[in-house]
């Protein structure tokens, strides 16, 4: 695990999510993966820091 804020040359602009994967997950891992973040993140709202 590492910080975020390694990935920005200045502060992020907004709430972000940098997300890793490994090289052993395979096509369809990682369209369910992405699937289900997708799901998650429509549930949260402006609240969260999420969305529009």
């Amino acid at each position: 695990m590492s910080a975020g804020s390694r990935y920005f040359a200045t502060e992020p602009p907004a709430a972000h999510l940098r997300i890793g994967f490994a090289t052993t997950a395979d096509h369809a891992e990682l369209t369910e993966g992405a699937r289900r973040l997708g799901t998650a993140l429509a549930d949260l709202g402006p609240k969260d820091g999420w969305g529009a």
